[in-house]
This record gives C-alpha cells, sequence and structure tokens, in this order.
C-alpha cells in the first residue's frame, strides 16, 4: 500500500476516533492529576514516562491546552481527551506546561478539578528562559537575532500583554504566551497565584536536573499519586535540542536577575535547588 494511502487512512482512522470519544464525552473523566509546568523544564519526558504506567492514562493529546487555549470549547470537549469513567480504574491525567503561567488557569481548573493533583516540573531558570529563546527562533515566531535583544524590554511588554490577557480572557495573547522569556521564570509569583486555590499538599514540585539525572525519583511522583512504583521500560529524553551557549557574562548577569526569585520560592515551598545561581 503506498505511503500516501497509509498516511490518509491514519488520519481519517485519527478523526473517527476523536468523533466517538466526543460523542461519549459525558461519560469521561475529568483528570486526576495533570502537569502544569513549566515550559521547557521536561513536561513532555515527563508526560511519556508517565503514560508507561500501567496505573495512568494520559490524555490523548500531548498538550490538551483546555483551560488556557480552549476553556470556551466547555468542559465536555476537555472530557474527550479522557478514557471513560465506567470500566477504567486509571488515574487520569492532563499536561500542559502554559497552565503555571497562564494568570486565569488557577481558578479554572479549581473550579472544574478541585481535587485535582498538580505536578509542576522546574529548570533551572537562566537555561529555561534561553532553550525557550531557541524554540522561538526555530518556529519563526521570535524576530530578535539574540536573546540579549529579546529581552529588552520584556518586563514592561509582558505586564501589558498579562493586562490584555485579563480583559480578553478568551483569546490567545502571542506576548505573553510566547516571548515571556524572563517572566516564566520568575517562579515564585505563580506558585503564589496557585496556592491561592490549591492546597500545598496538592501540589508536587520537582527540580528537572535532578530527575533527569535519576529518573528512579520518579518514585515520588507515584508516591503522590498513590499508584505503584512501576519504572518507565523507555526512558527517552523527548525535544532534546542542541544550540549555541549562553555568553558567560549574560549568564552572570542573568543569575543575579534570579535569584531573590529564587530564594523566595525556597521559602513559600520550602524546598532547596540546586541552581547555584550565585
Amino acid at each position: 500500500m503506498p505511503s500516501s494511502v497509509k498516511s490518509i487512512l491514519r488520519e481519517l482512522y485519527r478523526r473517527f476516533r476523536r468523533t466517538v470519544r466526543l460523542a461519549t464525552a459525558s461519560q469521561r473523566k475529568l483528570p486526576d492529576f495533570i502537569i502544569i509546568g513549566a515550559q521547557k523544564s521536561g513536561s513532555s519526558t515527563l508526560y511519556w514516562w508517565l503514560y508507561q504506567h500501567p496505573q495512568l492514562a494520559m490524555s490523548f493529546d500531548k498538550e490538551t491546552k483546555f483551560f488556557d487555549r480552549h476553556f470556551n470549547k466547555g468542559v465536555n470537549w476537555y472530557r474527550h481527551q479522557f478514557p471513560l469513567s465506567h470500566g477504567n480504574n486509571k488515574l487520569a491525567g492532563d499536561n500542559t506546561p502554559y497552565y503555571i503561567f497562564h494568570p486565569l488557569v488557577p481558578e479554572r481548573i479549581y473550579k472544574t478539578c478541585p481535587k485535582a493533583k498538580l505536578i509542576l516540573i522546574l529548570r533551572n531558570p537562566v537555561d529555561r528562559a534561553y532553550s525557550q529563546f531557541q524554540m522561538e527562533r526555530r518556529k519563526g515566531r521570535e524576530t530578535h537575532d539574540t536573546f540579549e535583544a529579546a529581552i529588552e524590554g520584556e518586563m514592561q511588554r509582558i505586564k501589558q500583554a498579562k493586562a490584555e490577557l485579563l480583559k480578553a480572557p478568551l483569546k490567545n495573547n502571542h506576548n505573553h504566551e510566547n516571548t515571556s522569556y524572563l517572566s516564566r521564570g520568575k517562579y515564585v509569583e505563580q506558585v503564589r497565584d496557585w496556592l491561592k486555590w490549591f492546597d500545598r499538599e496538592q501540589l508536587l514540585v520537582l527540580e528537572s536536573e535532578l530527575i533527569f539525572a535519576n529518573p528512579a525519583l520518579l518514585k515520588t511522583v507515584y508516591s503522590f499519586l498513590n499508584v505503584e512504583n512501576v519504572p518507565p521500560t523507555d526512558l527517552s529524553a523527548y525535544n532534546i535540542v542542541h544550540y549555541s551557549t549562553m555568553p558567560n557574562e549574560l549568564r552572570i548577569k542573568l543569575n543575579q536577575f534570579f535569584d531573590p526569585y529564587n530564594r523566595e520560592l525556597e521559602q513559600v515551598l520550602n524546598m532547596k535547588f540546586n541552581w547555584g545561581t550565585l
């Protein structure tokens, strides 16, 4: 069979499955847990690792984007991303790394899934910001040639973007989502917003560098979700891209920028991060 025909058949089958899931959406689960971010911190790899667990059922799409991009489609649209409620004793999980940063998502999730457990995976904010810039350049959404130029004036730009987002809550905002390099790394501000709605016990925070250096630490996630410690058979990392290193002078400058936010984050979460910013 020609590859073009196979491709068409796969697409038709994909559409058929989606139609069936939508037709049975009211009978489907809402997520028991949600990976809420952070972007470029390894959430895709974590999704695929958890996908392999026999007691977990991850969303059909790797990122549902319901509470940020598709909220106007309603909760039944969201349900179609998950397995049927009857005859399935697996825990359902969502993953969308923009959730942590979107100012309206904490309330939306609380009012839809108030008992959901939340998983937040955090990476050194300097490395995270630079990785995001490289991704936006590859996708053609960032017009600046250098990282230094891209972050110049960012705080005012994102402040305005957030105000626009709050005025038009069902519209996507390019700057807030795609050019928020330093802003997304001010984790403590975002965590505080989430803790206004959810108990600290509902939030598991992982350090990206540690868990990917030692996947055995997944047992922390399994314990949090109250499932058996069954490590994934495939420990491949996803979305690994190589690019030029950041100039050391800029790294030092950004280490100093993020240091007070990191220290405050440690106090709020009662955790120690090994980012060695200063």
